[in-house]
């Protein structure tokens, strides 16, 4: 094939592309408001299998996708996908709820309101499967049909690739994911619109303008009807739950945020204490927050008059004000300022409330700055919206207790599915961080789900950073008397002071706990059980941790999934037990059932069609059995690589938005420059034995260069780690992608009819890889994860060292 492309088809790919990875970063947000965080990631899965299918077909079905035909083929498939999209978010989001009211109105039972919402979201997420897939067939046609110019529109891909992740967290703070999408599916079909029109008048030509009009003009209503606050398109159910009459509505790359219509009339706290008589406040009124449909949190009426807070003094979380007296207080996760009213109910001279979320932060300073209180307006209390973690290392202030109240959203990030925003919050390094940055006498205080015999795992992992993060700063420690604990309506507070605890504060701990009705679970006198009395006198070792079926051992930066307990081991063999949370750890059971699915992927666009040609004695192993690997070790490199990179680096950025903004677009705009230049399809033998092995080289440089550079500048300005980071993706984006074009120039000259079957090749081990990736990085660490990554690379330099004397 000797085809040139035109300008068209540049355009073609770039609009594909971002369209692509657009869609993939608003389903993470999509499906974890609809579902589960944990299946946020499962967007990725599905384009990138959506992706493969498409190459396939086109693999499979060649008297069809002649290369006479790449224009209509893809101008049909483009708009094909913009129908799907639009229908498939409509199908998920919106038609569910409109059905169930619909149902409800007539009384119909709990049954067929399940069953049709699952039957719609089944549907849509169908649709999307689909949409990608033809999205994924209009790609292969331009990456493999153009096999002399595959490195220009390769870097055009990656290049757009990269806008599209812009073009999300920018445009999210202006439309809703509906009206985005619809934006996409839009331009989709203008562009085949414009493709189609120099054949003139025809049935296709005629249905495509109609497409494209129609989407349009939705897209027009959608986006004016959402910016007046009252969207004709909305998602209607998360999680089973009607999100209807939303007096206040927020979308964002980090979630959802919902306020309901409905106050509520009595104190809602977190852990109150057995002794706590909620007749004693009958005037309290307080609205719910939820974000992503499920995390919650709550505005509270307030007049300034404490007393009217009260309660809060009986609230568990509170534990480490009524252990000292607390100076300047800082409070991770400000919500929607109930921790703020603590701070000021105790009496803290100083109050510094760090919340990351910017429409929470607008909820409480902006919307319902009355309601609440006017909160930033006292002088003593100072509200910031930014990741806490980095502004409190990065902070010249000491302070006297650190709060983190049950700080978890199970909310993905655009960013990543599996990988929360406040992992990082729960790890060694963040809790040696803000003991660190406390006074002599200041404390860490954190509160975590607990009900005693069915979920004490967070409890036993607390203790676990506790003790590490304590060793850290002064390793000659007893932890045991750094450390109070108590527990109060399935809530636990772990209290970690930098100095050790005097007995007369203990006994004031035990003494409050008997008069607010906690009950006391750790002292230097008392230990819960025998699993934190071994975490607590440092007697926990690696094969203690080993021996119980859940990880409690110490999160780490390198580690960083608190949430995540179960071992893969352990999951099918004993999927219940003692201290097992089921929401918390069911991304291991997605992580198996996409692995399954992947599996079956696997057999379906590999084995499949080597075994077709194979009988048709078309195809010998020993041909083509070196572009099989290449191909499916750059997929499997560039995914454990990309992702590694992204969990590690949001740490280093303080910010999940960064994973998008910086990371993702420095890895695929560098590694559309690398494509470019691969110029031809026919690269050099000094191409390929230089190229790849200085890739593996920089990898390796990387890797290493990476924690120094980290712990180095992680007090420096943001601007400044962003920079850091940069210079640290770019070299190696440049040589990753070069590696495609470089495959592809080597299959070309004898191989050239099996590019579409190799690209999709290329897509199966990216799908394998994003699963895997992650639960690696569970299992073994992300750095661990590089190195599988660098691996696939070097697997790839030794192929091309085999290629180099054939090169033209």
């Amino acid at each position: 094939m000797n085809l040139v492309p035109n300008r068209l088809h540049y355009i073609s790919i770039a609009a594909l592309a971002l369209t692509m990875i657009a869609v993939q970063i608003l389903l993470s947000r999509i499906f974890s408001v609809v579902f589960y965080y944990h299946f946020a990631f499962a967007g990725v899965t599905f384009a990138m299998l959506g992706l493969t299918i498409g190459a396939l077909r086109v693999y499979t079905l060649p008297k069809r996708f002649l290369p006479e035909r790449v224009d209509v083929e893809c101008a049909h498939h483009s708009v094909l996908a913009a129908l799907l999209l639009t229908a498939s978010v409509l199908l998920l989001v919106d038609i569910p709820g409109r059905l169930i009211g619909m149902v409800e109105t007539h009384g119909s039972i709990q049954g067929l309101l399940v069953g049709l919402f699952g039957l719609s979201c089944l549907l849509g997420v169908a649709g999307f499967i689909k949409a990608f897939v033809d999205i994924g067939v209009a790609v292969t046609l331009l990456l493999t049909y153009f096999p002399a110019h595959t490195s220009r529109l390769y870097a055009v891909d990656l290049a757009s690739a990269a806008l599209g992740c812009l073009l999300v967290i920018l445009t999210l703070k202006f439309l809703d994911p509906i009206s985005l999408l619809l934006l996409l599916s839009a331009m989709l079909a203008l562009l085949s619109w414009v493709i189609l029109k120099p054949q003139g008048s025809n049935r296709r030509l005629s249905l495509t303008r109609i497409a494209a009009l129609s989407l349009c003009a939705l897209l027009a209503v959608q986006s004016v009807s959402y910016a007046s606050g009252d969207p004709v398109f909305r998602v209607r159910i998360g999680k089973f739950v009607a999100l209807e009459n939303l007096i206040f509505e927020r979308w964002n790359t980090y979630s959802h945020v919902a306020v309901f219509p409905t106050p509520i009339k009595s104190p809602d706290g977190w852990g109150f204490g057995s002794n706590f008589d909620i007749k004693n406040y009958p005037d309290t009124e307080q609205y719910k927050l939820k974000i992503d449909a499920d995390a919650s949190t709550v505005l509270t009426r307030f007049d300034g008059d404490t007393g009217k807070v009260g309660y809060l003094k009986y609230d568990i979380t509170n534990l480490g004000y009524h252990l000292r007296k607390v100076g300047h207080a800082a409070v991770i996760g400000v919500g929607g300022g109930r921790d703020v009213l603590s701070a000021l109910t105790f009496g803290a001279d100083k109050i510094t409330g760090i919340e990351i979320n910017p429409a929470i932060f607008e909820a409480l300073n902006k919307r319902f700055y009355e309601y609440t209180g006017k909160l930033s307006s006292y002088p003593n209390v100072q509200l910031v919206n930014a990741e806490a973690r980095s502004y409190i290392s990065s902070s010249s202030a000491a302070y006297d207790m650190v709060q983190i109240s049950l700080i978890d959203t199970w909310a993905a990030t655009a960013a990543g599915g599996l990988a929360l925003s406040e992992n990082k919050l729960y790890t060694t390094e963040a809790w040696t961080e803000f003991l660190t940055r406390l006074n002599d006498g200041g404390m860490l205080a954190v509160s975590r789900w607990f009900i005693p015999g069915q979920h004490q795992g967070e409890l036993y992992r607390m203790l676990s950073i506790a003790a590490d993060a304590l060793k850290t700063i002064n390793p000659a420690a007893n932890i045991r008397d750094h450390v109070l604990a108590a527990n109060a309506n399935h809530i636990v507070t772990v209290v970690v002071s930098k100095s050790p605890f005097t007995p007369q504060e203990i006994a004031n701990f035990m003494k409050t706990c008997q008069q607010y009705g906690f009950k006391p679970l750790l002292s230097p006198q008392q230990s819960f059980d025998i699993i934190a009395d071994t975490i607590t006198t440092g007697n926990a070792s690696s094969a203690f941790y080993e021996s119980h079926p859940l990880d409690y051992s110490a999160p780490t930066d390198d580690r960083p999934f608190f949430f995540n307990m179960a071992r893969f081991s352990q999951v099918l063999l004993q999927p219940t037990t003692g201290n097992y949370n089921l929401i918390n750890n069911m991304a291991v059971y997605v992580l198996f059932f996409l692995s399954a699915a992947t599996a079956v992927a696997m057999g379906y666009c590999v084995l499949r069609p080597f075994f077709k040609q194979f009988r048709e004695r078309r195809l010998q192993w020993s041909s083509c059995s070196s572009y099989i690997t290449y191909f499916m070790c750059i997929g499997l490199g560039f995914m454990f690589i990309e992702m590694s990179l992204m969990q590690r680096l949001m740490i280093f950025l303080g910010h999940p938005v960064y994973g998008l903004s910086v990371i993702l677009f420095t890895m695929l705009l560098f590694s559309g420059i690398g494509s470019y230049t691969v110029k031809d399809a026919a690269p050099s033998a000094r191409s390929f034995m230089q190229r790849p092995a200085l890739l593996c080289l920089l990898l390796v440089a990387t890797g290493f260069a990476i924690p120094p550079v980290m712990t180095s500048l992680a007090h420096y300005d943001t601007l400044t780690r962003i920079a850091a980071s940069v210079v640290l993706l770019a070299p190696i984006s440049f040589f990753m992608g070069m590696m495609f074009p470089l495959g592809v120039g080597a299959a070309s000259r004898n191989n050239a009819d099996l590019l579409p079957w190799l690209w999709a090749l290329n897509g199966v081990a990216s799908v394998f890889a994003s699963i895997f990736a992650v639960a690696v990085s569970m299992s073994y660490g992300i750095s661990f994860a590089y190195m599988v990554g660098v691996g696939c690379y070097m697997i790839c330099t030794v192929i091309c060292l085999r290629w180099r004397n054939s090169a033209v």
